[in-house]
This record gives structure tokens, sequence and C-alpha cells, in this order.
């Protein structure tokens, strides 16, 4: 299985995704979904464009939810690269997104094409879980409801820094 999202992950991380602007960061993902046999439906609402991806028939899904904005950088002088030009670095990848919701989808997705393929599996991304949040999961999570769509719900949590904010 040739996973493209592990094979280059570096470039989700390239793309400048801050709330709400895209920067083409879901079309690369369903792009890379569709090896892996994975139905793409796209919503937006708002400004906030969100991604569902289903593979499998029938009973409750188990939903990966995810995101793909960042917030915006603060002092890029303070970083150890720019925020949106990954490096590699003692086996660590390190840019924006890197922890902070890319590199776990680009894990995730890795796991889902490997999974065995009659297990119905989603994942649920969006681009506006960061400020101000409020056209991301909230509002796909109706639609899906609206669409008759049952899940079992799976959230990776997220990667914070030593003070825990």
């Amino acid at each position: 299985m040739n996973s493209a999202f592990l094979q280059d992950p570096i470039t989700p991380i390239e793309r400048p995704s801050i709330t709400p602007i895209d920067a083409g960061a879901q079309g690369l993902l369903e792009d890379w979904l569709g090896e892996p046999g994975f139905a793409v439906d796209r919503e937006t609402f708002g400004d906030g464009p969100n991604l569902d991806a289903m593979r499998g028939e029938g009973g409750q899904r188990l939903y990966f939810s995810g995101h793909t904005d960042e917030v915006p950088p603060s002092d890029e002088a303070a970083g150890m690269s720019p925020p949106f030009q990954p490096i590699k670095t003692d086996g660590l990848m390190r840019g924006r997104g890197a922890s902070d919701r890319k590199g776990a989808i680009a894990a995730f997705v890795a796991v889902m094409a490997w999974a065995n393929r009659g297990t119905p599996l989603a994942l649920l991304i969006t681009n506006d879980d960061e400020d101000p949040g409020i056209d991301s999961t909230k509002r796909m999570l109706v639609w899906l409801e609206e669409k008759g769509i049952t899940f079992i719900y799976c959230e990776v949590l997220h990667r914070y820094g030593q003070n825990g904010s």
C-alpha cells in the first residue's frame, strides 16, 4: 500500500491554512483518500470548508475527527523555522500543523488505508476548528444526522505545549 499522505507528510504542513482559509489542504487530503477507496463529500458552512470521507457499507461508522486549519503564527523569529516551511530534525517533523492535526490526520489516513476494507470507517475533517470555530464540527454533526448517518465518534487529542495551553 502506497500511502501518499505518509510518503509526503511535508506537503500538508506547507499549506498555510489559517482559519478559515483552506489553502488547498482539504483538496490534497481528498486526492489522497481516493487511493484507499474513500468516497468524499465536501460541505461548506459560512467560510469554513469541511470534508466527510467514508468507506464501507452499513452500520455505525468509526469517525476520526480532525481539522486542517491553524491559528495564525505569532512571532516567526521565535520559531525554529518559518511556520509553513517544515523541517525534519532529530527524526521529528517540525512545522505549523505537524502536531496539531495535520500529522495526526496523516497517521490516521495511513491506518485506515491498511484496515480491513469491510469495516465502515470515516473521517470528519473541518477547517474552522481554531478561532472562531462556528462552522465546523457542530454543524457537520447536524449535517450527518440529516443524512441519516450513524457513527461511533473518535477524537484524537491535541498535543499541547509544555504549559498545557
